[in-house]
């Protein structure tokens, strides 16, 4: 891709950059090892004119009004496929000649997708059932060519892989597995392989993959993809060609998206790997172009370590490059930043491996060399093992760090339960012991009143008899007395019965004798005193002529006392 700044100032139609011959694009892969398309997504509205196809190859960008540049630039891929591109166009230009020289040729083949979110990438690489992408319509013609063929399907999900095609249940959680890498490629250990020789079972895989993908609603895009997905197609043979087709997830701003929580964590993931591969890619064309020897860093993230297998292996290796745009004015100055990641992939060529790069050593070190990888390669491998076992070692002792905590909680609730059951049998135990010494203190009390009732009533039948012996005329019988027994017991309602001698009439009537009698003799009594009184009264003193006397004396003062005292 080339690209330069046009000026407007200068009549006539701008002036193209001096280019490759097209022809020698497409034909010569040794001139541009990776192939840069440029895929323009339709708009519902009105097409904007932000975006002017100038060529098959040329795209000319008019910058709007609120972008922060306003320069008009132009860029050239391999392949403008405009909106009005179907899915059959775009395969026969990008893919079909990719699985020529996949099934052909034996070449490997890395089939990627750049762009922002909601750009149109996923549609690309996958379609639908109804109008199909890139995936299935490979699939297809590797059937159709009666090949039997395996397949893989992941994906990196924050710079972690994933099998997808392992069945997952709801409540099961995902493993990642780990990834190994030598000096020719990249194993990921513990993947499924599932082998294809009919379409169903083909769009079976493809489907379970979908389904177990991450996908998310965000602020720019109601179905995002979370995680780079890969599809892996291997032909059966020892060092058999790989056709590698990768749907990338899309760079997004976190304040447009409006990412928070787990959807900002794993924007924070996809915009580190693509950012990590840009600079790969940077790296390379700049070791290429200007000589330089800058280390590719390769290894910082899980996709670029991936991308190393197809980006290090000479010239063996088919790359092209899918760049997906839209032609939202609010999405200018990310999809300027797309067109910038395609201008740094143009140009670039395969890297030699490194046992290319030791041709002319002699055969003594270059078995040296084979060994020292071979050593490298089982170092490797043991550094994978040991960091495997400590990830057991450190489950197991979470796992028995949980399990003493279940049984301390255990201990604990079982002493508490004992504690309560102690407390309860405790409290039952007073309150049996307040119950009979309750009951115990009532009947001494009930005890205590009968006793006393009962003195009280044997008091009352002497005061009878005694009444009865001083009424004797009036006695001929034996009256029966029945007394309500709750004069005794206030608690008891039953009554008892007093047998005394019987009389000719009711206890009422003797009662009203007694009482007429003793009536009668308080009478006499009375009378009898006054008759004593009278007798003893003094009789008057006859008048005698007054005389003078000293009523100051003490003789008389005497005398009036005395009088007063014999007057009464």
């Amino acid at each position: 891709m080339y690209k330069r700044k046009l000026d407007d100032s200068k009549e006539g139609h701008p002036k193209r950059l001096k280019s490759l011959d097209r022809d020698s694009i497409t034909d010569t892969e040794d001139i541009v090892p990776i192939k840069v398309f440029c895929r323009i997504r339709p708009v519902s509205s009105q097409p904007s004119d932000i975006y002017e196809i100038t060529s098959s190859h040329s795209l000319k960008i008019n910058p709007p009004s609120h972008a922060s540049e306003t320069a008009i630039e132009q860029f050239e891929f391999t392949s403008i496929l405009g909106p009005c591109t179907t899915q059959e166009q775009v395969a026969a230009t990008i893919c079909y000649p990719l699985i020529n020289d996949f099934v052909e040729k034996g070449k490997s083949a890395l089939l990627f997708s750049y762009g922002i979110t909601n750009a149109g990438k996923t549609h690309t690489i996958m379609g639908t059932y109804e109008n199909p992408g890139i995936t299935i319509r490979a699939l297809k013609d590797l059937i159709d060519r009666n090949l039997t063929f395996k397949v893989q399907f992941f994906e990196i999900y924050n710079d972690r892989v994933y099998d997808l095609l392992q069945e997952y249940s709801k409540k099961e959680q995902r493993q990642s597995l780990k990834v190994r890498q030598d000096s020719s490629n990249v194993k990921i250990i513990g993947i499924s392989e599932k082998r294809i020789q009919t379409f169903t079972e083909a769009m079976d895989c493809l489907r379970l993959g979908l389904n177990n993908r991450k996908l998310a609603e965000t602020a720019c895009n109601q179905v995002s993809s979370r995680s780079h997905s890969v599809f892996l197609i291997m032909l059966e043979g020892e060092n058999a060609p790989k056709f590698a087709i990768v749907d990338l997830a899309g760079a997004e701003r976190t304040l447009r998206a409006n990412t928070v929580g787990e959807r900002l964590k794993e924007a924070s993931y996809i915009n580190n790997s693509l950012s990590v591969l840009g600079r790969c890619l940077e790296a390379i064309k700049n070791n290429q172009s200007k000589g330089k020897k800058d280390m590719i860093p390769f290894r910082d993230t899980l996709l670029t370590k991936i991308f190393s297998e197809f980006f290090g292996m000479g010239e063996d290796k088919n790359i092209s490059l899918i760049i997906n745009i839209n032609q939202c004015k609010e999405d200018f100055e990310e999809t300027l930043s797309v067109l910038k990641f395609g201008a740094i992939t143009t140009g670039i060529k395969p890297m030699k491996s490194k046992l290319g790069q030791h041709r002319n050593v002699p055969g003594q070190e270059i078995a040296r060399l084979q060994e020292l990888e071979e050593l490298l390669r089982a170092k490797e491998e043991e550094i994978e093992e040991l960091k495997r076992q400590e990830m057991l070692k450190t489950q197991e002792q979470l796992q028995n760090v949980k399990q003493r905590e279940l049984e301390l909680e255990s201990e604990l609730r079982s002493k508490i339960a004992q504690e309560v059951e102690s407390m309860l049998a405790k409290q039952s135990d007073l309150y049996k012991t307040s119950r009979d010494m309750l009951i115990k203190n009532y009947d001494e009390i009930m005890k205590t009143k009968d006793e006393m009732w009962a003195s009280k009533l044997s008091k009352l039948k002497k005061n009878i008899n005694c009444i009865d012996t001083c009424t004797s005329p009036l006695r001929e019988t034996i009256v029966e007395v029945t007394i309500p027994k709750i004069y005794l017991n206030p608690f008891v309602t039953e009554e008892i019965s007093i047998q005394t001698e019987d009389a000719p009439q009711p206890i009422e009537e003797k009662f009203g004798l007694i009482k007429e009698i003793k009536e009668n003799t308080q009478k006499i009594k009375e009378e009898d005193t006054e008759n004593k009184e009278n007798q003893q009264a003094p009789k008057p003193l006859k008048s005698k002529p007054k005389h003078k006397t000293n009523l100051s004396s003490p003789i008389a003062r005497r005398t009036r006392k005395g009088l007063r005292k014999n007057a009464h």
